[in-house]
């Protein structure tokens, strides 16, 4: 495989992973912001989008750099990339060229707050092995969105997503994903 085929896999792999990342450092980014008292009109998706490009950069860097036969990195690739895999391909309806479409058409839910971590309802279900590594994921990652306007109106809209829908798998929850990042955006 050519080292852009392995890159464009890479990107595959990551693509779910990275955009629950740097709409972390997004939140986290609002945060800050609203903590200095900085007003700014936009405040979220100029960090989601630099922060997914150097997510992707740093990804391509790994890859360059394990492709000269450094083992440790090989190893580090294989540990950070199994989780990846089992989430982006969560089932075999994720099994696609790219991970999400044309959002053109995307039903924006009502915004609420979150209440309770709905994730470890992953766990016990009947569901793949990658949707489990979804629950356990948003389950982990629950307890470190911080408190500030758009990242608790994202959590609280995804957490009503995977209650109503906890067998999504992961073209489900991005749709989930850009769904509660722009209903909030547009409720601020």
């Amino acid at each position: 495989m050519s080292v852009i085929g392995l890159q464009l896999l890479a990107f595959r792999i990551a693509y779910f992973p990275i955009v629950v990342f740097s709409a972390t450092v997004s939140c986290y980014t609002e945060l800050l912001l609203n903590t200095l008292g900085v007003d700014t009109p936009i405040k979220i998706f100029p960090e989601l989008f630099v922060s997914a490009a150097v997510f992707f950069a740093m990804i391509s860097y790994t890859l360059f750099w394990a492709l000269t036969e450094r083992l440790a990195v090989q190893v580090l690739i294989v540990i950070l990339g199994l989780p990846a895999v089992l989430i982006s391909f969560a089932n075999q309806q994720d099994f696609t060229v790219l991970p999400d479409n044309n959002w053109a058409d995307l039903q924006l839910p009502m915004v609420s707050l979150p209440k309770a971590n709905p994730y470890d309802a992953a766990l016990k279900a009947n569901n793949s092995l990658g949707q489990k590594v979804i629950g356990l994921s948003g389950y982990v990652l629950y307890d470190y969105i911080p408190n500030s306007p758009w990242a608790q109106a994202v959590q609280g809209t995804l957490e009503q997503a995977y209650l109503n829908h906890p067998e999504g798998n992961a073209h489900d929850q991005l749709t989930y994903h850009y769904a509660a990042f722009l209903a909030a955006h547009r409720t601020k």
